[in-house]
């Protein structure tokens, strides 16, 4: 369940985030654009290949981080209520969440 919902966080995120990442993307490709040129640019687009020109990037960027958001929510769990249950009485538990992410992450990374 922790990845199924990893996956479906990442690409609702990615959908919204998507359309904002084009346009920085411009920004950066031309770095004196004023707002007015940016819209300009953003609305010739939207004219002439339609909404979606908007979300131009979603496949490569689903293929990317899916898999990674996936691996690492079904390693997380798993690994933080393992370091949990290994916890003496007085330790932090604040280390152990830290520590979880940081493998699980290293090890999505690794994978994708």
């Amino acid at each position: 369940a922790p990845a199924a919902a990893g996956v479906a966080a990442r690409v609702t995120a990615v959908g919204i985030v998507s359309p904002i990442e084009l346009i920085r993307t411009k920004v950066q490709a031309k770095k004196n654009y004023t707002y007015k040129e940016l819209t300009d640019v953003i609305s010739k687009a939207i004219q002439n290949n339609g909404l979606r020109t908007l979300w131009r990037g979603l496949p490569s960027t689903l293929y990317r981080d899916v898999p990674f958001s996936a691996l690492l929510w079904f390693a997380y769990e798993p690994l933080k209520q393992r370091l949990l249950s290994q916890c003496l009485n007085g330790e932090s538990k604040f280390v152990v969440p830290v520590v979880a992410s940081a493998v699980s992450s290293g090890v999505a990374s690794i994978l994708t």
